[in-house]
């Protein structure tokens, strides 16, 4: 077969061999099981879920029985026309040269058909991604994997690892006041007026909630970790946040936090396509700023209605609204402040879109 490497820009090789099959090899190498092996194998061959590509094998280093190092694995290869993230701008650079000069709908029928073919986009995301989780949530022999209440004391400590990583941002982002945009700056300082009510807002109370199971999850789930094929969606790369330790990326979670990771995808996505077009046309961006966040809760509404609608039935999400509501907002609010964090060291002149919602998400 043809061996061409790809070039696109990962945390990983990747090798192809022809239009079969893929390699990805591991620059960072820990020991422990690897989570991309581990689940990529569990929904190939357990699970048969077909939304993934599926797993073929795998490269691992035993300094001692029991306790691999994963060099590499063999996926094989999905036809795409590109990631998530890439055809999901595409399609917002048409929505706002087609809404430009378009007023603004009030009707919530007139705003979907406005949306055009990303609401059906968004439906098969929920649909997708609420079938990953039902998958996940059926390994019920394997310790490793089978799914477990969300009990106080796991509750307890989440919610306090939440409130200690708000605090690091928030103390970072005072250290970099100096250096940010004028322009970012009044939200810097609303953002930072409301830090101990953001806080607040991440001490989750368990006595007398039920916040549903922690199963596995994506556990870096957004729109650049989908495939877009042929009107569906593959789901790829399952080995989490890289920089984070392996035990924690092979934690288990509330699947609330992709769903979380997800809808922040689109926030992004929206915000960022944005800023790009209006740099072009920036006598445009106080017309399209409203169908930006139009855009944002439209697709939200669909993606939630449908994944919600998918997994009702296998009680692994709270089962009251208002649990449902703090659980969910509590990731968005997680997401948000690792948002944060990323940008100020990163792209200072990101920082607006993670800025822009904290007020809302503290209220």
């Amino acid at each position: 077969l043809e061996v061409r490497r790809v070039s696109a820009e990962q945390s990983n090789s990747s090798i192809v061999y022809g239009d079969r099959v893929i390699l990805k090899v591991f620059r960072r190498l820990e020991a422990g099981r690897n989570p991309d092996i581990e689940i990529g194998k569990y929904l190939t061959e357990k699970a048969h879920f077909d939304h993934i590509p599926a797993f073929m094998g795998a490269v691992e280093y035993f300094r001692e029985p029991g306790e691999p190092t994963a060099l590499a694995m063999l996926q094989r290869l999905i036809p795409n026309e590109g990631d998530g993230w890439t055809w999901t701008t595409e399609e917002l650079e048409r929505y706002y040269e087609n809404c430009a000069r378009t007023p603004l709908p009030q009707a919530a029928e007139s705003a979907r058909d406005h949306v055009g073919a990303f609401l059906e986009a968004a439906a098969v995301l929920g649909r997708r991604t609420a079938e990953l989780h039902l998958a996940l949530a059926s390994a019920a022999d394997d310790p490793a994997l089978a799914p477990e209440v969300f009990d106080a004391a796991e509750i307890d400590a989440a919610a306090a690892e939440m409130r200690k990583e708000a605090t690091r941002a928030f103390d970072l982002l005072k250290s970099n006041l100096s250096v940010l945009p004028d322009e970012i700056l009044e939200m810097a300082g609303v953002a930072l007026g409301r830090r101990r009510q953001i806080i607040d807002r991440l001490g989750l109370k368990a006595q007398d909630h039920d916040y549903g199971k922690r199963i596995r999850i994506h556990g870096d789930y957004h729109l650049g970790q989908v495939l877009r094929t042929r009107n569906d969606f593959v789901i790829i790369d399952f080995e989490g946040e890289p920089a984070r330790p392996i035990q924690q990326r092979r934690a288990k979670c509330t699947p609330l936090k992709d769903v979380a990771g997800m809808l922040r995808s689109f926030s992004y996505a929206a915000n960022a396509t944005l800023m790009t077009y209006t740099t072009r046309h920036p006598e445009d961006f106080a017309s399209l700023a409203p169908w930006a966040t139009l855009w944002e809760r439209t697709v939200t509404a669909e993606f939630l209605s449908i994944y919600r609608e998918v997994v009702k039935t296998a009680n692994i999400l709270p089962p009251a609204e208002e649990d449902f509501r703090r659980l969910l907002d509590a990731c968005l609010l997680e997401k948000v402040i690792f948002e944060l964090t990323h940008e100020l060291n990163n792209r200072p002149t990101w920082v607006r879109i993670p800025l822009a919602v904290i007020p809302g998400l503290a209220a």
